[in-house]
């Protein structure tokens, strides 16, 4: 539907998007590397769809949280300012539900929230949204596609997006193999009529991106990273994998969840040297709940000199009122501490330094074990911590 006077003009991404959604397919996928406006995309196209006919829609997320923030207060204020101005919409922010002039509705689920589940899936839609799809479960999204059951005179549809994962999720079964993840069947069946998939990456959308985002930040990352970010191509899993990417994804947790902390540590392995081919300091803060089970929170690693790692970890122990910090002194020894004491001058900072007496592949096995019994919780996404988690397999010589 375009509105007389805007000059809103699609990226290439987005011009794909739309011919995707001509077509009669119900199931239609876009993915790819980071920034590429998918979600943009997808939202504009809520949005005409909305505005063509009286009807309701769902824009969902794993976290109800993240769905307001990312689709509520960021996305659709950005689609209805570009591309619709001067047409006039209401959000309640006490359900969260979009009003459009037509009585039109656009409704913001997440899949934690179970009040607001039962809210959601007692209605009828004509367009479900599931956004970031690669950190929802298959069995949450298919108890949702019972609700695309509005009579609108529009034809119904599933939109999703994602930064893809590893060959082993299910968004890469369904969308590439035709594979039933529930039934671990051969085929879904009319599968090749109901599934479509798209890749949109950056490079369709750079003339919105900030200057240097594809050059500097995305192809500076690692090239596991790169592939995933930049290319938007999904990983082979490593094989004897320590960490699965299904695994972080399923006992991850929103801030609000998390329990009260018995202790809270910063972590920092320590980078020596500042060049080009430097390793990256890791910077880690995590707790251990009075539930027993360990949580982790930030991950502020950086590749930068030891005045600026060292100030970083310093701010987080800070922010964070941390216990202590933990340093690995194999690399740098007493240097560690003392730059961090001298960049909190006068400031008391409880240090405990730890020497490793064996390789990492080795004292990840036992933290990898943790991750498999269900005690050690993401809080929120790390997706680059994640990533390198998920390249790291037993036995890697490290």
């Amino acid at each position: 539907m375009p509105v007389k006077g805007v000059t809103f003009k699609r990226t290439t991404g987005q011009e794909a998007q739309f011919d995707l959604l001509a077509t009669d397919c119900l199931h239609l996928m876009a993915e790819g590397g980071s920034r590429s406006s998918k979600t943009f995309g997808w939202v504009y196209a809520l949005v005409v769809r909305a505005l063509a006919k009286r009807s309701s829609h769902l824009a969902i997320r794993r976290y109800y949280k993240d769905c307001r923030q990312a689709v509520g207060m960021q996305t659709l204020p950005a689609v209805m300012r570009i591309a619709f101005p001067g047409v006039a919409y209401d959000i309640n922010k006490t359900d969260w539900v979009v009003t459009f002039p037509n009585g039109s509705t656009l409704w913001l689920g997440g899949m934690d929230d179970g009040k607001r589940i039962d809210k959601c899936l007692g209605r009828e839609y004509s367009t479900l949204f599931f956004n970031e799809a690669s950190e929802m479960k298959y069995e949450s999204i298919t108890t949702f596609h019972s609700r695309l059951a509005e009579r609108s005179g529009l034809r119904a549809k599933c939109l999703y997006d994602q930064n893809p994962s590893t060959k082993s999720h299910w968004t890469y079964k369904v969308f590439h193999l035709g594979q039933d993840p529930a039934t671990k069947a051969e085929r879904i069946r009319d599968w090749e009529k109901h599934y479509r998939c798209i890749q949109i990456n950056p490079e369709c959308n750079k003339g919105n991106l900030a200057d240097g985002y594809l050059e500097t930040t995305l192809m500076g990352l690692p090239e596991r990273q790169r592939r995933r970010f930049l290319l938007g191509e999904y990983q082979d899993d490593v094989e004897n994998a320590l960490w699965k990417q299904s695994t972080i994804d399923y006992y991850r947790v929103q801030d609000e969840q998390a329990p009260r902390f018995v202790r809270l540590v910063v972590a920092v392995d320590p980078s020596v040297s500042n060049t080009k081919n430097s390793h990256e300091c890791g910077i880690i803060a995590a707790g251990k709940g009075v539930d027993g089970n360990y949580y982790v929170l930030r991950d502020e690693s950086i590749k930068a000199h030891a005045s600026i790692w060292g100030k970083a970890v310093v701010d987080l122990y800070n922010e964070l009122r941390a216990d202590c910090v933990v340093g690995e002194v194999n690399q740098g020894g007493d240097l560690v501490e003392g730059n961090l004491r001298s960049i909190a001058g006068g400031a008391n900072i409880h240090y405990q330094a730890v020497h490793a007496t064996r390789g990492k592949h080795k004292r990840a096995e036992p933290v990898a074990s943790l991750y498999e019994r269900g005690m050690v919780h993401h809080v929120g996404s790390h997706r680059f911590l994640e990533d390198e988690m998920t390249g790291m397999s037993a036995g890697a010589n490290m």
